[in-house]
Order: structure tokens, then sequence, then C-alpha cells
């Protein structure tokens, strides 16, 4: 994949395809569901293993692509 990390905006890492609702709860395989992100912020993306807690994922990702920040 190619493009600009929806996190914090770098075009130089390798681009990733995030879920944002996770395939393993039942998230699709489409656009809407979809993410650009870098390797190193598709590590700190909320994932199912937080299924337990999260009934709103699309939310959860919003906030966390909202903030634009380079992770640590």
């Amino acid at each position: 994949m190619t493009g600009e990390c929806v996190k914090c905006g770098t075009d130089k890492r390798q681009i990733e395809t995030h879920h944002i609702q996770p395939s393993a709860v039942g998230g699709a395989d489409t656009d809407e569901n979809l993410a650009a992100l870098c390797r190193r912020c598709h590590k700190f993306a909320p994932g199912p293993e937080l299924s337990s807690v999260v009934t709103d994922y699309p939310a959860l990702f919003a906030e966390f692509a909202r903030t634009r920040a380079r992770p640590e």
C-alpha cells in the first residue's frame, strides 16, 4: 500500500493496511473499514485484543488518528 499514514502523516515508511473494526471481531475488508498506517503507528493502533472492553472501534480509531503525533 502506498500513500500517507493517517496517524503521523509520514510517507517515508512502509504503509500498512489497518482494519478499523478488526476482522477478528467482524470487520469487513471495505474502504470504509481500512486505514493506511505506517509500520510504527500500526504497532500502536487499537486492535482485537481490546474486544472485551471496546464496543465502538470506529470512535476509538478516530481518537487514535486525530492526534497525528508521532509515537515514540
